[in-house]
């Protein structure tokens, strides 16, 4: 959780929902780095090196600092769909050849567990994860503690504990413009600062290329892996699957 002490907000970073962006508004807020060179950076900048640098995260004050942020300051956060959620990781960090530390990290791991007979290329690069195979891996880490998962794919209530942070605003991807117009108004912030427009998919929408991924997961797999992630299902008010 972000702290911008000079605005009074918290914000709760949830990866694959906008929090690239939401790390480029308090960037931009906390005139540290020049919105030039905000605009033009990488993800990677944000999350390895400006938000580390730059960003206070809320466990770096003292219990009694943290317990009056919580008390006072405006809370929000963001949640999409999770099964949309979690193809937008795999794509990105496994699918996507931007992350070689993910393919290293995870990648290789996965392809070791869950591929027969791999090839020495794909163990030593980890660079060819099928979907199939991060599902199969998700649900074989069901037996672990969710809070231990890595935060691409820890379920929100994992990372956030909206059950024991009461959050001012909870937005959704899903109407992500209209709601973050929203929140910097509300913050008294719209005018000093914006917030880059969701690119819509010319071709296929989100759900479109999450039916298309599912189709080859079983229904007894479905059903497991939302076993996981039923409690955002249902906090946040997403229907059961239904892709086949």
């Amino acid at each position: 959780m972000f702290v911008d002490d000079d605005h009074r907000l918290l914000y709760c970073a949830v990866p694959k929902v906008a929090c690239t962006n939401w790390k480029r508004v308090l960037l931009t807020l906390s005139g540290k780095v020049k919105s030039a060179k905000i605009q033009n950076l990488v993800d990677n900048d944000f999350h390895r090196q400006l938000a580390k640098t730059y960003l206070r995260r809320l466990d770096s004050y003292t219990l009694r600092e943290i317990q009056l942020r919580l008390n006072s300051y405006y809370k929000f956060m963001f949640v999409r769909e999770p099964f949309e959620r979690l193809l937008s990781a795999y794509r990105n960090k496994l699918a996507s050849a931007e992350d070689e530390e993910f393919r290293r990290l995870y990648g290789r791991d996965i392809i070791r567990r869950y591929r027969k007979r791999p090839s020495v290329t794909s163990l030593q690069r980890g660079h060819d994860v099928t979907f199939e195979e991060f599902v199969r891996y998700l649900l074989g880490l069901k037996t672990a503690r969710l809070e231990t998962f890595e935060p691409h794919w820890r379920p929100y209530h994992q990372l956030c504990h909206p059950c024991h942070v009461d959050y001012d605003f909870i937005g959704k991807y899903e109407t992500l413009d209209e709601e973050v117009d929203f929140v910097l108004h509300r913050l008294g912030i719209s005018h000093i600062v914006s917030f880059p427009t969701k690119t819509h998919s010319r071709s296929r929408t989100s759900k479109e290329l999450v039916a298309e991924q599912f189709a080859n997961i079983s229904r007894s797999d479905i059903r497991r892996l939302w076993e996981i992630y039923s409690v955002d299902f249902n906090l946040f008010d997403y229907e059961y699957p239904e892709y086949k």
